[in-house]
């Protein structure tokens, strides 16, 4: 391959990552992109500098990002969902879980902060029963 096309096919590999990139980095930021979670077990969210926040379970803050997911349980359970992680130490969450569609959602649970005794931990944790489909 002569120089001119390896920095061309270069050029275009940039640019398809930062498009993908891009596009990997948007999910989650909206209900109408939410990130689905197809499989049972464990996920991190990555850091939240980005995203909607609708006032369903709590109300309005300014500058509040979120990230959302979409799950549909295939068997009837308990759910755990928890941002008390030693990573997220100082940080202050909040957690809300929603139900219907995204022009039309009601809350259905919620936290802001696991140990409301606790000043020094304003992390959130929520417990939901789930059935199948």
């Amino acid at each position: 391959m002569n120089q001119k096309k390896a920095k061309t096919m270069k050029k275009t590999i940039l640019i398809l990552n930062i498009l993908l990139s891009n596009l990997i980095f948007a999910q989650g930021d909206s209900c109408s992109n939410a990130t689905v979670l197809s499989t049972n077990g464990n996920y991190i969210c990555p850091p939240i500098t980005s995203g909607t926040y609708q006032q369903v379970c709590f109300g309005t803050v300014t500058g509040i990002k979120a990230k959302w997911y979409k799950f549909t349980p295939s068997s009837n359970g308990i759910v755990s969902i928890s941002s008390n992680l030693e990573t997220n130490n100082g940080i202050n969450t909040r957690l809300s879980i929603l139900t219907g569609t995204c022009s039309s959602l009601s809350c259905f649970a919620a936290n802001d902060d696991f140990d409301p005794l606790s000043i020094t931990n304003r992390l959130s944790s929520v417990d939901i029963a789930v059935e199948a489909g």
